[in-house]
This record gives C-alpha cells, structure tokens and sequence, in this order.
C-alpha cells in the first residue's frame, strides 16, 4: 500500500478508507462460505459458536455479536482481538496498514466524539424501530375502526379518528425516507401523536 501523510485527527477515516469490516475480518481469521447481501453471518471469533450468531454488514462497515461479545466497526473488531485500547489499536493499524501518523492530542478526543455520535445514532435508530412499530400497529387499528362506520352517528364517535390516521401515515412516511431531517421529523411527529393516544 502507498503511504499515506495524514494528521492524526484524520487517521481513523484514512484507516477505514483502506480497510474494511470484511478486510478486518479475515485479518482475525474470519472464514466467508459467502461474501454477498446485506447481512453476512459467520461463526463468532470470540467464542465457541456452534451457530453463526456474529453479523457483519459490509455496506456500513459494522459488526455485532448477538453472544454479546460486541460490536462496533472494523476498527472495534481489531481492538477486540488484539485486546488493546482503542489509541493503541488505531496506531498499530496504522503502522501495520503504512499509514503515517503525526501525533497530536486533538487525535483520542476526536475518536470519542465519533464514538458517542455513533452511540447516539444507533439508540435513535433502535427508538424509531419501536416507535415505526407502535404506529403501524395504530394504523391498522385506525383502518379496523374506519372500516365500520355505517352511520352518522358511527361518523360522530369515530371521525376524529380520520385527522389521527393522516398524522400516523405522515409520520410514517417521513420515518422511511433516507435523510436524517426527514428521520427526525418524523419521529418527532410519531412521539406526539403516540403520546395523545395513549392519553385518549
């Protein structure tokens, strides 16, 4: 590989530019039987695994044990087999992969900043994932409720119901598209309208 003139706060996105999660993988002995889709799923390398129960995504370069020996990036996933803390786990990588590191003290704040972002992140996508679930178990409540209306006195009990289903399929809608703006406006929407229906 060419070396690489880097300050130190750049190091770990030089680092992840020149080595995957797949990469990092067989680098720990990592066997694939398979390398496409989405999900690949292999024996864990940190415990005796009779079933495949350790996950890797190549498209976001994560991985996670669901024996709960971690997770975290390929950068994490070395750190874990070499049993190092994370500074000295990104300057033997760096090293190993001959990228040049100018050392500053600017470098190990940056990488937890990165970290509690990424932390940050994953516990907003695991609350959408429950609220996306809530809400469309509403919707089709709602769609159950509106089906049987027959009068207007069914239309008087259970009109409101119309102004909820619109919010409902708004914040859904805004849940699936791909920017976080979007992601977040719509969970925004979903938390109010789940709360006035649990108050209802």
């Amino acid at each position: 590989m060419h070396q690489l003139g880097c300050k130190q706060y750049d190091l770990i996105d030089r680092i992840k530019d020149v080595l995957t999660i797949i990469d990092a993988a067989e680098m720990i002995g990592v066997k694939f039987r398979r390398r496409g889709g989405r999900v690949i799923s292999v024996c864990c390398p940190f415990h005796d695994d009779k079933s495949p129960s350790f996950a890797i995504w190549p498209e976001s370069n994560r991985w996670k044990c669901f024996g709960s020996c971690g997770s975290g990036d390929q950068i994490d996933l070395m750190a874990r087999h070499w049993e190092l803390p994370l500074q000295q786990t990104i300057e033997r990588l760096a090293s190993e992969l001959n990228i040049q590191v100018e050392n500053t003290a600017h470098d190990l704040r940056l990488v937890e900043q990165r970290k509690e972002e990424a932390n940050l992140i994953g516990e907003f996508n695991r609350q959408e994932k429950e609220l996306f679930g809530r809400l469309a178990r509403i919707e089709h409540f709602i769609e159950d409720k509106l089906s049987e209306i027959k009068t207007v006195q069914d239309l008087d009990k259970l009109g409101d119901l119309y102004l909820l289903r619109t919010e409902v399929n708004w914040a859904l809608d805004k849940m699936q598209k791909k920017s976080l703006e979007d992601k977040i406006e719509g969970f925004s929407i979903g938390k109010a309208v789940l709360k006035r229906w649990l108050g209802s």
